[in-house]
């Protein structure tokens, strides 16, 4: 296999961007540049040149769609479901994060280097927008309870792979705490809240940082991405201002760097 640049990494990255935009289109399922994406977009109208990972941010109703939709392609045999892969963020394959979904490119071999080694493809992070409760006691409970129970489910998959398979609520295993997850959604009504975020990112200290007004996402406008033209939320400015500061302004030369990975292409036959 031949080991990836970092630009060469990038152009399969954008190829995997353009694959799942176009699924989305073709399906009508809303979905925003996020992170260092949306800010490589917005800075760069494209990547951030050290950047080595794509983000995308999907509610969760549009996540769930989505997760039905691949699985019909799959089922279905397409050429698409045969050279990309979807880890669902409550799939056995994904425990390990517990509240993000991968979409990746099985003609690549990404080894990332994490608590134990981590293998699959060149991939795109779909972090799901999960509805929080407005009351701020309420709120605070909410992020640490997921933060708790998905830490509990990561931790649990690194020390015993074999686990992951067993759906057992009373003992220990990931799917206990993945089960508890979806208690804690089950207790927001989408519709009495006005706050939105992907609650598996909350930190104890900087909690807030991922909670957002929903109306930051009512709608979405395409800019340019290198040669493709994206979708970003209507309130990229806060947005990135909140996670950011001054966002137009590239941190100092030592801070800009990707992540701990290993990226390759797959020779025809191992495909």
């Amino acid at each position: 296999m031949k080991r990836l640049s970092l630009k060469e990494h990038q152009a399969v990255l954008l190829n995997l961007l353009d694959v799942f935009d176009q699924f989305c289109r073709k399906h009508d399922l809303e979905y925003f540049l996020a992170y260092g994406t949306l800010l490589g977009a917005i800075r760069h109208k494209g990547f951030i040149p050290w950047d080595d990972d794509v983000d995308v941010f999907m509610k969760y109703e549009d996540y769930l769609r989505f997760v039905e939709l691949w699985e019909k392609e799959c089922q279905a045999n397409t050429d698409l479901a045969k050279r990309y892969k979807t880890w669902g963020y409550e799939g056995e394959e994904n425990y390990y994060m517990g509240y993000l979904a991968k979409f990746f490119d099985t003609h690549t071999h990404l080894v990332e280097h994490m608590k134990r080694d981590i293998y699959y493809g060149a991939y795109l992070d779909i972090f799901v927008l999960e509805n929080l409760p407005e009351n701020e006691k309420a709120l605070k409970h909410f992020l640490m309870s997921w933060r708790h129970n998905s830490r509990w489910a990561r931790s649990l998959s690194h020390k015993n792979i074999g686990l992951n398979r067993l759906k057992c609520s009373w003992l220990p295993t990931p799917y206990r705490y993945l089960q508890k997850l979806k208690k804690l959604r089950s207790e927001v009504t989408p519709s009495e809240t006005s706050l939105i975020g992907p609650a598996g990112c909350a930190e104890r200290k900087r909690y807030m940082h991922c909670v957002y007004d929903k109306s930051l996402f009512n709608q979405s406008t395409r800019v340019p991405f290198e040669h493709l033209s994206l979708p970003v939320p209507q309130g990229f400015d806060k947005l990135l201002t909140l996670q950011y500061g001054d966002y137009m302004t590239p941190p100092p030369e030592g801070n800009r760097q990707g992540h701990d990975s290993e990226v390759y292409l797959k020779e025809e036959g191992d495909f």
